[in-house]
């Protein structure tokens, strides 16, 4: 099971409201960076918000050792050729990345109670799609666990306050989950193409 977990601005107990918003600056967010790979999280998800996420991204690589980054792209506003050699760039050192798209706000808002125990109201204070899991610990791992069992292998999750939230699930759930991290293997290249060959994958005569 892959659990990462929301690295965006802005954040706070209610930050669809001033007063209930908090200040993020680049110290907090190497405080979460630091909290998520210490808590065990397969990665974070840098999503579309205040900040340009690769600059983000690529500022918080050094203060982590085994977290996974998924960069939110957005095809059509960087050329392709540029956006492969981003992504391939970062990948080498930050392991991966995904694409995300938004979605659209129910004009009947029953619509958002999509389950017991499941609440898609989350989008109505905050731009994207969203499903809250409501209850106890063991009702979140249940829920959780019943995904999984339908073949559901990644969930992207997230809390406000940002850091609070991660260290709630992050101590009372996620231990109780078999996560993955994987760390990638370092690669060796020469200078003999215009594009750098992996020597690791050249088999010796």
């Amino acid at each position: 099971m892959n659990v990462f977990w929301y690295m965006c601005a802005p954040d706070g107990a209610y930050p669809w409201q001033p007063e209930g918003s908090r200040q993020v600056d680049y110290g907090y967010y190497k405080q979460l960076a630091q909290a998520y790979d210490h808590l065990g999280y397969t990665g974070a998800l840098f999503a579309t918000g205040a900040h340009d996420v690769w600059v983000l991204a690529s500022a918080l690589l050094a203060h982590t050792e085994r977290l996974r980054f998924l960069v939110a792209i957005h095809p059509g506003l960087v050329a392709p050729t540029l956006l492969a050699k981003m992504a391939a760039t970062f990948q080498e050192f930050a392991r991966a990345m995904t694409a995300l798209h938004g979605g659209l706000k129910p004009e009947n808002l029953r619509d958002l109670e999509v389950a017991p125990n499941l609440w898609a109201g989350i989008g109505l204070v905050r731009p994207g799609p969203g499903t809250a899991i409501v209850g106890s610990p063991d009702t979140v791992l249940r829920t959780l666990e019943a995904y999984q069992k339908a073949g559901v292998d990644t969930f992207i999750l997230s809390g406000m306050p940002l850091l609070e939230e991660a260290y709630r699930f992050g101590e009372k759930v996620l231990p109780r989950l078999d996560v993955s991290r994987e760390v990638s293997k370092a690669r060796n290249y020469t200078w003999s193409t215009l594009f750098d060959r992996d020597l690791s994958t050249v088999k010796s005569a």
